[in-house]
């Protein structure tokens, strides 16, 4: 469901009174909650949560740092919100506290996670950032990467090539997608209907992080007949700034989100990493749509079209783990796409984690602030990965994937964390284009 956020201050109040008023507090949501299962206290479940904030929101309860402490250790990772029987919109009251208590200056953003977010949503300042950070990961050992404030994220990060900007158009190889009378096909000849294009999303973390794998994703959809777009003048997708209450940059930067995609020719805006799509997803003007056109995870698209018998992925004897971004699960709702997709690889043992419902505490950037709660729960999740053993991880989050793989080093673990596209890039002999 789209959030809805009030204008005013008032209204942000009386919309938090009305989600808080839903909760009959029933406890389903407690063997969900990250937190919650860590510390077993009330104040660190959803139902204790949103009392707090009611309290708030009444007057009732003041404003404490130990209050807010309490509210900020939430990683919003809305299991809560998926297991709910009343239908309580926990991720659209969480937001709309974050901007309930920014605009009353309750919520101040750390000046680290201001000048990442300034760096982020910056074309110029981000390729900077991108050639700091492979000097950083060059130049550093991992000891000293986890004294810096953003260690665990450098710790997560692949190896990083110099950052170039993408192409803004990569053709369909060989036969291209046309359009007939019973939907999407192959068509010979360079005729390129609307059906045969798609446009890019690439996130500003991933563009940095994943470039390998959004690479492979065009390299994927090229050979599967799909014309790429990738709209130059695109940035962040905001989830970040809204993350921290700072409504007034997220709308900022979905505006122009909107002018970069309106021109693209296209069926479809897909992206690969699942925070992006979540936040395009409910932020944009037409819920579940971007400039008009529909917005879906590449897995899920991929996973959805026909595939040419001629083009199916080598044998792979290796045991894959699936790890389900929460974004995925309980956001977007479509992470069996992913298993749908990766089984397309003979031979290949697809297991899902144990406990996939479970946040892994990446959170954006709550893995950055909060490093004692998220390297816990963390270490629920790299415990699974040691007893399940698996050949490769594979999540279709940025987040996660830098979490994750930060947290598999510092345990001596050599389990390769990849994207699922970049795996069934891999198997079919794609080189990815320049």
């Amino acid at each position: 469901m789209a959030f809805v956020i009030p204008d005013s201050t008032d209204d942000l109040q009386a919309r938090l009174l009305s989600q808080t008023g839903k909760c009959v507090a029933c406890g389903l949501c407690l063997p969900l909650c990250p937190t919650y299962r860590l510390s077993g206290h009330e104040a660190e479940s959803p139902r204790g949560r949103l009392a707090l904030i009611r309290g708030l929101a009444e007057g009732r309860l003041a404003g404490t740092a130990t209050l807010f402490a309490r509210l900020d250790h939430c990683i919003g990772c809305r299991a809560c919100e998926r297991a709910c029987p009343s239908g309580v919109l926990y991720g659209d009251t969480f937001e709309s506290l974050q901007r309930w208590r920014h605009e009353r200056g309750q919520r101040p953003t750390p000046a680290l996670i201001i000048g990442l977010i300034a760096m982020l949503t910056h074309t110029g300042r981000r390729r900077w950032l991108g050639r700091l950070l492979r000097v950083l990961r060059l130049c550093l050992p991992g000891t000293w990467l986890n004294r810096l404030p953003f260690g665990s994220a450098l710790a997560g990060l692949p190896d990083l090539s110099l950052p170039s900007a993408l192409l803004n158009d990569y053709p369909a190889r060989g036969n291209t997608r046309g359009e007939s009378a019973n939907g999407p096909s192959l068509a010979r000849g360079p005729r390129l209907d609307p059906i045969g294009e798609v446009a890019l999303f690439t996130g500003c973390v991933s563009e940095l992080a994943e470039r390998h794998a959004l690479l492979s994703g065009i390299g994927l959809l090229n050979e599967l007949g799909y014309r790429v777009r990738v709209p130059a003048d695109q940035g962040c997708c905001g989830a970040l700034s809204r993350q921290h209450g700072d409504f007034r940059t997220a709308e900022k930067l979905q505006r122009e989100n909107h002018r970069a995609f309106a021109g693209a020719p296209v069926s479809a805006v897909v992206g690969i990493s699942s925070g992006c799509l979540a936040a395009l997803h409910e932020h944009t003007e037409e819920p579940g749509r971007l400039a008009s056109r529909p917005i879906k995870d590449l897995c899920t698209f991929l996973g959805a079209i026909d595939w040419p018998v001629e083009r199916r992925p080598a044998p792979l004897k290796a045991r894959i783990a699936v790890h389900d971004p929460c974004t995925l699960r309980n956001v977007l709702r479509t992470e069996n796409a992913v298993y749908t997709l990766l089984r397309k690889i003979p031979e290949a043992e697809i297991l899902p984690l144990p406990d996939n419902a479970i946040c892994c505490g990446a959170g954006g950037s709550y893995f950055l602030e909060q490093r004692e709660i998220a390297g816990a729960v963390r270490k629920i999740k790299i415990d699974a990965i040691r007893q399940l053993a698996p050949d490769i991880v594979v999540t279709s989050n940025v987040g996660c994937a830098l979490h994750l793989r930060a947290g598999l080093r510092a345990a001596g673990l050599r389990v390769e964390v990849l994207h699922p596209v970049e795996l069934l890039a891999r198997q079919m002999g794609i080189h990815s284009p320049a």
